[in-house]
């Protein structure tokens, strides 16, 4: 249910599918346009195609949770209606409506149709503007975790806040779109949030944290350059004589790995360690993460490696990834997919110290299954599990794989929760359409 007490159903559709979460908050510019005949108002219902045209989204009733940038479909139920806003960036402001809505800025509407919301950037084109008069506030989650504390990760005064990672702490990492996206770090505790200042040239994010509070930073443009910031102070890792240096982790110690492009330009990318101080080559491949210990794994060709002198290939079936390490040195990842059933895809958990695999299935009904990301003690990962029709978050624990709604006993839940990120205190960053939350094991 929405803040007004009715249901207002949407999907959405179009190659902006991944983009519908890249909503953005800004100042709404103007006053109402001169009079035009009133959007359709005939209470009968029906499909409303919405969609944005530059920086800027439309909140639905009036409410943060509640937005779409790019095209969305609402359904109209008959004898109800939706009023929606037009938010700009910063640095953008609203021209104007196309369609439904043509001559309003405040729109509400009973019945189906298209409408547009066009933004363009203002003449002044300022930075981290004032945040906009307060919308109202997003209702509660539409589901309930007996066993955790549910946070919600409020949107940042400067822009939408996208996450990427949970630290430690129970901090998330991530970007603030506003005049493009800039690195930032949400303290889940204070809901407070600081833009990692100074900041890189092009778009970045925050991706990474290390014991001692240095954060890793990667910029988001085609050079993929990376950084290490630490108390204001920004200093990039360097490269491999290439144009391209793409950052994909860093361990406690502040140790980082990832890939780069070599000075020649030419073959593949060489997997890189950072160790605070000096740049390693560590031969062809892609580098995913780094243990405690130093143990660097990733993907090598078409097999699953571990980058140390020489390069280990995991023993693990063809088209293997690995994606993650912990500090205890359990490797997981995925093998199998697309090898027109030559092995079944399945993920794995490997153990470095002891040498022996585990082969992961889907769970019942599903074909497919992936493990993304273990905590720094190796007692949980998280991943996906899913078939043509669906596609659900799970969960690897003692030995075994979970339906992540099962294993932390969601109650009331939407279509869709995906895990994001997992830590040691057991809390696990999720998403449910377009909102955030971080569960705390009570």
């Amino acid at each position: 249910m929405n803040g007004r007490g009715r249901e207002t159903r949407w999907a959405r559709r179009g190659t902006h599918a991944s983009a519908a979460l890249l909503v953005a908050i800004g100042i709404a510019c103007g006053t109402e346009r001169p009079t035009r005949p009133p959007p359709r108002q005939d209470g009968r219902g029906g499909t409303l195609v919405l969609q944005t045209r530059g920086r800027g989204y439309v909140a639905i009733d009036g409410s943060y949770a509640n937005g779409c940038y790019g095209t969305c479909e609402l359904t109209i139920p008959p004898g109800q209606a939706i009023t929606i806003w037009p938010r700009p960036n910063a640095c953008f402001e609203f021209v104007g409506w196309t369609g439904a809505c043509e001559g309003h800025v405040v729109c509400t509407l009973s019945g189906g149709g298209e409408t547009t919301a066009i933004f363009t950037t203002e003449p002044s084109g300022g930075e981290w503007s004032a945040p906009p008069a307060p919308l109202r506030d997003s209702p509660p989650p539409p589901f309930e975790v007996p066993g955790y504390a549910i946070t919600e990760i409020t949107h940042s005064p400067y822009g939408l806040f996208l996450p990427r990672a949970l630290d430690e702490d129970g901090d998330v990492l991530g970007g603030v779109m506003n005049c493009g996206t800039r690195p930032a770090r949400y303290d889940a505790a204070s809901g407070s949030y600081s833009i990692l200042t100074p900041l890189p040239e092009d778009d970045a994010e925050a991706i990474s944290a290390a014991s001692d509070g240095t954060i890793l930073v990667r910029d988001l443009n085609f050079w993929r350059r990376s950084y290490r910031w630490k108390d204001g102070v920004l200093e990039s890792i360097g490269s491999l004589g290439g144009q391209r240096t793409y950052a994909t982790a860093m361990n406690a110690a502040g140790w980082v790995v990832g890939w780069a492009d070599l000075a020649s330009g030419n073959g593949t990318p060489h997997a890189f360690l950072h160790d605070g101080t000096t740049m390693k080559d560590l031969g062809e491949g892609f580098a995913n993460a780094v243990s405690g210990a130093g143990e660097i794994v990733g993907i090598k060709g078409q097999e699953a490696a571990v980058f140390e002198s020489p390069t280990i290939l995991l023993p693990i079936p063809s088209r293997a990834v690995a994606y993650d390490v912990s500090d205890t040195g359990v490797v997981v990842g995925s093998a199998g997919q697309g090898l027109d059933q030559k092995w079944p895809p399945l993920a794995f958990v490997y153990d470095l110290r002891t040498g022996s695999v585990t082969e992961v299935a889907p769970l019942p009904g599903d074909v497919t299954v992936t493990l993304v990301d273990v905590n720094r003690s190796g007692t949980l990962a998280v991943g996906g599990s899913g078939n043509r029709e669906q596609a659900r978050s799970v969960v690897w624990a003692d030995g075994h794989l979970y339906d992540f709604s099962t294993y932390v006993g969601v109650q009331g839940a939407p279509t869709t929760i995906a895990v994001r990120d997992v830590n040691d205190r057991g809390q696990f960053l999720i998403s449910s359409s377009i909102r955030y939350y971080v569960l705390t094991p009570r």
